[in-house]
């Protein structure tokens, strides 16, 4: 879908509606990212992590220093410090951290999370030792008569919401 001359692509081979219902199986180990997909064998960094819950929730106690090998940490805590330090754009690095306008809205200062194209998101809440790993497929309901798909921001939102209701 790139229209560039000098490539050899032309206008008449642009056609948006053809990836609608690009593929219609459940997915298993497979990119869902069509660009990944298509440029790239379905190999890419683009298409974010591969991981399972297991795996995600080691991560996400590794930042919050509860499964830290102080004797040969893989990460120093200086490295963590930074990745979980606010920048100007209220971002650390990798992490949202605006407690304001985000799916973190309410969560108390320090907290950090990021989110997913297709739906999975992460919250950490350092403050109430919680943390919140959502593995969701929204793509998997296929796409809105709008041709996007589900905004399953507000979903993220309640749940934070709802946690944060039993922490105060």
């Amino acid at each position: 879908m790139v229209y560039e001359p000098a490539l050899g692509f032309s206008k008449k081979e642009i056609d948006p509606l053809s990836w609608n219902g690009w593929r219609n199986y459940s997915l298993i180990g497979e990119v869902n990212d069509g660009n990944a997909w298509y440029a790239n064998g379905g190999i890419s960094g683009a298409a974010g992590l591969f991981s399972t819950i297991d795996d995600i929730q080691r991560l996400v106690d590794f930042l919050m220093q509860k499964d830290f090998n102080k004797s040969n940490p893989l990460i120093s805590t200086k490295t963590i410090q930074q990745f979980l330090t606010m920048d100007q754009f209220n971002n650390g690095l990798g992490w949202m951290m605006d407690t304001t306008n985000s799916f973190l809205k309410g969560a108390p200062v320090g907290s950090f999370g990021h989110t997913g194209f297709t739906g999975t998101s992460i919250a950490v809440i350092p403050k109430y030792n919680i943390s919140v790993v959502l593995l969701i497929n929204r793509q998997q309901r296929g796409l809105l008569p709008t041709g996007e798909y589900y905004n399953l921001g507000p979903l993220r939102a309640q749940v934070i919401k709802a946690i944060l209701k039993y922490c105060k």
